[in-house]
Order: structure tokens, then sequence, then C-alpha cells
């Protein structure tokens, strides 16, 4: 594999977002607007 393609391929592949309440650390949809568990809208977004 080139390096131009490995570059490509490194940054154009998709990335896993993890979506997480800041005060409690439930997991959420991405579409979440508020924790189920706490109503707190404070949403973290990590992504790998």
């Amino acid at each position: 594999m080139s390096l131009l393609r490995a570059v490509v391929t490194r940054f154009d592949a998709p990335s896993d977002r993890v979506y997480e309440c800041r005060r409690c650390g439930t997991t959420l949809d991405a579409d979440a607007e508020a924790c189920p568990r706490c109503d707190s809208t404070s949403i973290a977004c990590y992504e790998f």
C-alpha cells in the first residue's frame, strides 16, 4: 500500500463516536437531548 493510500484510508475512514452524560456517565444515543437517568443536558461526545 502506498503512503498516500494509507493516509487517505486513515482519514477517510468513519470514526467511532460515543455520547455520554457528563453528570452520571450514562452512554446515550447520538440524538439524545437529555440523559434519561439524571435529566442532565450536558452531553459529551468522544471520537475515536
